[in-house]
């Protein structure tokens, strides 16, 4: 399923709505479209975090 929706739907516009906000000079962070795909993911398919507080 999670195959079917990255195929569908084209997220990289997302580059350029961030492209402010990061900075090249430092070291590389976490690439944004891979944090909106892993929180559309999470979402659409009612995963939860477990955390242990």
């Amino acid at each position: 399923m999670v195959r079917i929706i990255e195929a569908a739907i084209d997220i990289s516009f997302i580059y350029d709505l961030v492209k402010d906000m990061y900075s090249e000079l430092v070291l590389p962070s976490i690439d944004p479209v891979i944090l909106v795909k892993l929180t559309f993911i999470q979402s659409t398919l009612f995963i939860r975090l477990m955390h242990n507080y």
